[in-house]
């Protein structure tokens, strides 16, 4: 119980306290490495009556008298002298100092600065001139007052731009993790939607788990709303007038929507700049550097003080490399706003003048893919005793024994004719080839016709071959990361090689992704010698952006999945471009790539769809027929993939899916197709192929007989 308040305030207990309050929390927080905005108040407070004490002792003492006849002009000169003081050091910090050249800028920069020292200089000697009249003391604690109400003026322009100004943006740090402007934006064009479309809040609405937070309350009052959690199908979405997902679905759900839905993209959730991780000692004195030799840190020096006085990231954004425009926020979570076509045509205005759109449905073409969805289930599951840890290629023997190249298992496994285990081989490793099998993170594999086992070993950049007896042969290949206009040399050149398939004559093929190209060899006298390369990297015809997958049909022709294209191309065998397919798939970039097999007694050609978790189904015409599979998160049944990997078909059609994040191959019925429908080749593709290659044929003996 405290008596005499004053004596409290004033006492030492009550400043042993909070001086020892404001050490603790400091040390404290700064120890547990928790810098949350909101523990602010708890570093703040303490530090505030602590303030207030001593400036309240300060203001008691002012001599109120003297300051109505003398002292308001020391105040005013106290205020000029520390504005223009600021003026002085600023550029002396900042990189920007005078006398530094004779451009305008830097001339423009000397004059300001010489300006403010005359201004220092003068106010201060007007102080001194004052001070005979009013006092040293009287001085000091007007300089006080004066700091204390600059630094009020600050701290009440932060609070009022945090809070009226910049409130909604992560260019604050007064929250952590908040919705960004997008999350109302969008529900106020839904709630616009289902008002002027329904009268009411009857609007057909799909969302996703990644948006549940904050839609499942701010969703509360409408009537027709589908939680499709982490899994989008075509079954959940079809109703739909609007769905709203996060960015882990979007290549999900694209297929599914495609053009007719317009597509709005918006940041869901965003956190302040995040620069302040794994601040380092060598950081903390490269900005301290001030140095002429070190301007960058001068722009850093610059652009931390435009983010403290007006939360402009421009400066520092470009003293790092990073880019901190409030579209294109780097800490953030993206949403995706889809409204179908017809209904946004009728509610919000499109084209230009007077156009509008009356049907816009009408023109759009059916995509079969999404049209004739299949649903499929596996009549057979494939996986290893001890599990296969992310699974991609796979490819079937002539003996009906099927092989499984596991990424980060280093390894291959194998299964017999009817699916069961037999054994996996090989190691994690980057030695040269001995008695062992090493690989690293291997994609892809082929068989050749005589059983030659021939392994994309992805990230030592080489192709493996080996005897059916998985006995080492050799290998070829060696780090070349090129890019765009790769050259030919060295020959063996390989950049992440994604996949290899092997034609009838012996040519091997080689995806090599990297360098935007199809490397191709023939093995002569054990030595896989380079014969030419097909394509070049690009997006035009005939060029490649990531392929990744490769099949070779019987009638002699390469299809590639040119990734990034979103395509696939056609080439003959010797590298003459033929053809392309665009896939309406492949929307999601997170790794996975597309693979491919033929089915030839039928003329279909499957393409899996890695993160929508589906396998495409065309023919050999480039027509899209179907598809089948559906993304699962967890707990996926016999029809879904968590991501379609690798596929391959057996001689009677079945087909073998890979589903790299569960671990394991599934095997499916051949897919449901009238061959006698749709021409699977059409004759004038098939001339170019024959013409072509018999072209190439004679520029091969030419040039051996010469």
């Amino acid at each position: 119980y405290v008596s005499n308040p004053k004596v409290a305030l004033t006492s030492i207990p009550f400043l042993i306290f909070f001086s020892w309050l404001a050490v603790l929390n400091l040390v404290g927080y700064s120890l547990a490495g928790e810098k949350m905005p909101w523990l602010g108040t708890h570093l703040s407070l303490p530090l505030i009556f602590l303030t207030a004490w001593y400036f309240g002792r300060i203001i008691s003492k002012i001599k109120w008298r003297r300051f109505a006849e003398r002292g308001w002009v020391v105040l005013a000169l106290l205020i000029v002298f520390l504005v223009a003081l600021s003026r002085v050091i600023q550029p002396l910090l900042m990189g920007t100092p005078p006398f530094a050249g004779l451009s305008q800028d830097q001339l423009q920069a000397t004059y300001s600065w010489l300006g403010a020292l005359v201004v220092v200089a003068g106010s201060l000697a007007a102080v001194f001139y004052v001070r005979e009249s009013v006092g040293w003391k009287h001085v000091r604690q007007l300089l006080a007052v004066v700091v204390f109400g600059l630094l009020s003026v600050i701290t009440f322009r932060s609070a009022w731009l945090a809070s009226f100004v910049n409130y909604d943006y992560a260019t604050e740090f007064l929250v952590y993790a908040h919705a960004a402007p997008g999350v109302k934006w969008v529900l106020d064009d839904i709630e616009e939607l289902s008002l002027r479309t329904t009268d009411g809040y009857d609007l057909a609405i799909a969302y996703d788990n990644e948006v549940s937070w904050p839609y499942s309350w701010y969703f509360r009052n409408y009537t027709n709303v589908t939680y499709v959690g982490e899994n989008p199908t075509v079954q959940n979405l079809q109703d739909a007038v609007v769905v709203v997902v996060g960015a882990a679905h979007l290549g999900a759900v694209e297929p599914i929507l495609e053009d007719r839905y317009v597509r709005y993209d918006h940041i869901r959730l965003w956190w302040p700049m995040q620069d302040y991780f794994y601040l380092t000692p060598d950081r903390v004195n490269n900005l301290l550097d001030f140095s002429a030799a070190n301007p960058t840190a001068a722009q850093i020096r610059q652009g931390i003080f435009d983010i403290w006085w007006s939360r402009d990231y421009g400066t520092y954004g470009d003293a790092t490399n990073k880019n901190f425009d409030v579209t294109n926020w780097p800490v953030s979570d993206k949403m995706h706003f889809y409204v179908r076509r017809d209904i946004a045509a009728q509610i919000w205005p499109y084209g230009v003048g007077d156009g509008t759109v009356l049907n816009p449905l009408d023109e759009i073409e059916v995509n079969q893919c999404n049209a004739n969805w299949q649903d499929m289930s596996a009549v057979q599951v494939l996986e290893a005793p001890d599990g296969m840890t992310n699974p991609i290629g796979i490819s079937i023997a002539p003996d009906g024994t099927i092989y499984v190249a596991e990424e980060f298992g280093h390894r291959i496994s194998a299964f017999d004719s009817t699916g069961a285990f037999i054994e996996s081989m090989g190691q994690e490793g980057t030695l040269a080839m001995g008695d062992t099998l090493e690989f690293n993170r291997p994609n892809s594999l082929s068989i050749g016709e005589d059983g030659t086992i021939y392994i994309a070993d992805t990230w030592n950049y080489r192709v493996q071959i080996l005897q059916p007896d998985l006995t080492p042969i050799d290998f070829f290949g060696q780090p070349g990361t090129y890019g765009f206009d790769a050259p030919v040399s060295p020959t063996e050149g390989l950049w992440g090689p994604r996949d290899v398939a092997v034609s009838a004559d012996g040519r091997i093929f080689v995806s090599d992704t990297g360098n935007k190209r199809v490397r191709v060899y023939r093995v002569e006298d054990g030595v896989a010698l380079h014969q030419y390369d097909i394509a070049a990297g690009g997006s035009a015809p005939g060029q490649l952006d990531e392929p990744s997958g490769l099949v070779i049909s019987d009638d002699g022709r390469l299809f590639v999945a040119d990734t990034w294209n979103r395509r696939v191309s056609v080439f003959t065998l010797h590298g003459s471009y033929l053809d392309s397919y665009n896939v309406r798939g492949w929307y999601e970039e997170l790794g996975n790539r597309p693979y491919l097999a033929i089915d030839e007694n039928r003329g279909l050609l499957y393409v899996t769809d890695p993160d929508a978790g589906r396998v495409l189904v065309y023919t050999l015409a480039g027509d899209c027929v179907g598809s089948f599979g559906q993304a699962a998160a967890a707990a996926p049944t016999l029809g879904q993939f968590g991501v379609a990997a690798g596929v391959a078909v057996d001689d009677e059609g079945f087909v073998y899916v890979v589903d790299n994040r569960f671990g394991r191959v599934l095997k499916f019925l051949p897919f449901p197709y009238d061959a006698g429908a749709v021409n699977a080749v059409e004759e004038s593709q098939l001339d170019a192929v024959e013409s072509q290659e018999q072209e190439a044929i004679v520029t091969e003996e030419v040039n051996a007989q010469e």
